[in-house]
C-alpha cells in the first residue's frame, strides 16, 4: 500500500502544465545576454514565466516593442527597480522532466535560483491538478506551484522537488526524487539525502548547498 501511494502522488507530480507567474513584470528594465556574446539594456514587455518562441523588447521605456526570437537570447536579467526587489535571473536552458531523464524540454525559460560552484538551481511555476474538494464534491482542484530542477555542470537540467501546496507526502516525495538525481554518481550523498539529513519539504537549496560544500570545483 505504501508503495502504491508513492506511485500515486509521482504521477500527480507529472501531471503538470506551464502558466504564467503570479507577478508581472512587463515594463521592468532588464539586461538581455544573447547567443552571440553580446549585452544589452532594455525594457521587458513579455510573460515573465511564459516565454515562448519570441520575447518583446524595447530599446527606452515607451519606446518600440521589438520581437527577438528566443532562440537568440541566452539570459535576462531583471535590475532591481527599488531597495523591495532583487536581481532576478531568467536562462533559457533544456531539461529532463521525467524521473528516468528521457524526457526533454528544448529552451524553456526558468528562474535561476542559485548559481553555485559546480551546480546550478533552476525554478518554473507550474500548473497542476490535486485531490481536493471541486464545487463540493471530491474530485481535483487547480494550484499553482513551483518545480526546481537541478544541473550538475553543463547540460540538460533534471526536475528534482517541487513546492505543491497541500500536496500530501511532499517531503518524501522530494527526497525520493532528489535521491534518485545523486545515486548514480554521489551514492554516498544519496544516502544522506535519504536518511532525512536535508530539509526536502521545498526549495531543494538546502541540499544544493551541502553539495556545493563537499563536491563543488
Amino acid at each position: 500500500m505504501k508503495n502504491v501511494k508513492i506511485i500515486f502522488v509521482l504521477a500527480l507530480a507529472l501531471c503538470t502544465h506551464q502558466v504564467s507567474e503570479a507577478i508581472n513584470r512587463a515594463g521592468e528594465k532588464v539586461i538581455v545576454e544573447m547567443t552571440d556574446g553580446t549585452t544589452h539594456h532594455a525594457w521587458f514587455h513579455s510573460d515573465v514565466n511564459n516565454m515562448g518562441k519570441y520575447v518583446e523588447l524595447s530599446d527606452t521605456p515607451d519606446g518600440e516593442h521589438l520581437r527577438y526570437e528566443s532562440a537568440l537570447l541566452e539570459r535576462i536579467t531583471f535590475l532591481p527597480p527599488n531597495e523591495n526587489y532583487i536581481e532576478t535571473t531568467y536562462r533559457r536552458v533544456s531539461l529532463y522532466t521525467g524521473l528516468n531523464g528521457k524526457k526533454l524540454k528544448e529552451g524553456r525559460w526558468v528562474r535561476e535560483d542559485y548559481k553555485g560552484n559546480g551546480i546550478t538551481l533552476y525554478s518554473a511555476v507550474n500548473e497542476a491538478a490535486r485531490p481536493g474538494l471541486v464545487g463540493g464534491a471530491s474530485g481535483f482542484s487547480v494550484v499553482h506551484e513551483r518545480k526546481f530542477y537541478i544541473v550538475i555542470g553543463e547540460g540538460p537540467a533534471q526536475f528534482v522537488s517541487e513546492n505543491a501546496p497541500n500536496m500530501i507526502g511532499q517531503a518524501g516525495n522530494n527526497r525520493l526524487l532528489l535521491n534518485m538525481f545523486f545515486k548514480k554518481t554521489y551514492p554516498g550523498f544519496a544516502a544522506r539525502i535519504k536518511n532525512k539529513e536535508f530539509d526536502t519539504k521545498g526549495s531543494p537549496i538546502e541540499v544544493v548547498r551541502a553539495w556545493e560544500k563537499e563536491y563543488g570545483e
